[in-house]
């Protein structure tokens, strides 16, 4: 039963992927060569495998080795005969994680673009938890729009614990017991002064199913603990867009500090502190 509930996802995706590239191929236009992929001096190669049915091979890169929380993913893909970049397509991942008889996804953040921005297709995962390779896999499928022809691939990959965490797990007794990801998108390297602050927030629905939860007002407060004492000019972070709240954060001095995180829901506290450690140069 479980490979023909995964075998019915990955159909939902490639059917998917069909729709949005039929409305948009026709007023694309024309692919040009290109005889090399440039632009990932700063980015870490993750791997690459070959789409099977599109002619097509893609090369995954992220900004570091991928861990728990919040990751973003850069995508490329080149024709497998000549290795020229494919510029025009479409393209979806699932995180799948097989642990020996239960398989589960993870928050998948994918877009309707049919053409790469910066050398890329942008997309990000939320992995909730560590694995090994024989364990995480990307799936990822692709609508070739050079030649019209769509295929999937498939990438195992590692994931670590993020170091230090990145990733809250929260049940919320005060909020229908629903289970929440929080992950920190923002600061990635905290520095002395105002620096982004960025969580992005996800309800799991069931082992495959989650949603954004764009309703909840959030509260931060820096607090350096060895020298006891917290920051002025911070900005709580306010919902953008896809579970998304962006604020700003202070830091007066360079050390260890601490982020507490709270969230709120028509201005009731319901989470305990979440605390973020950052370690600010």
């Amino acid at each position: 039963m479980m490979k023909i509930k995964t075998l019915s996802l990955v159909l939902i995706l490639c059917l998917s992927v069909f729709t949005f590239c039929k409305k948009q191929h026709d007023n694309e236009p024309e692919e040009e060569e290109t005889s090399s992929i440039n632009n990932t001096s700063n980015l870490l190669k993750i791997g690459e495998t070959y789409i099977i049915g599109a002619n097509a091979k893609v090369l995954i890169f992220a900004p570091r080795n991928l861990e728990t929380g919040y990751n973003s993913l850069y995508i490329q893909f080149i024709d497998s005969a000549s290795g020229n970049a494919l510029n025009y397509g479409h393209c979806k991942i699932f995180a799948k994680m097989n642990m020996g008889g239960t398989i589960h996804y993870a928050p998948i953040e994918n877009s309707t673009d049919s053409v790469v921005t910066d050398n890329y297709y942008k997309r990000a995962v939320v992995f909730p938890m560590t694995g090994t390779a024989s364990q995480w896999q990307l799936l990822i499928n692709y609508h070739n729009h050079t030649n019209n022809t769509t295929g999937n691939g498939t990438l195992n990959i590692q994931v670590n614990a993020s170091t230090p965490s990145r990733f809250k797990d929260l049940v919320l007794a005060l909020d229908s017991n629903k289970q929440v990801y929080m992950s920190l998108v923002q600061p990635e390297l905290p520095k002395v002064g105002k620096n982004n602050f960025e969580i992005v927030l996800h309800q799991k629905i069931t082992d495959s199913i989650y949603t954004t939860i764009n309703s909840y007002s959030v509260e931060i407060e820096p607090e350096m603990a060895s020298m006891e004492h917290g920051s002025p000019f911070n900005v709580n972070p306010i919902f953008t867009e896809k579970g998304h709240y962006f604020g700003r954060v202070n830091f007066t001095m360079t050390g260890a500090w601490i982020v507490h995180v709270r969230l709120f829901k028509n201005g009731t506290l319901i989470s305990t502190d979440q605390i973020f450690d950052m370690d600010v140069h």
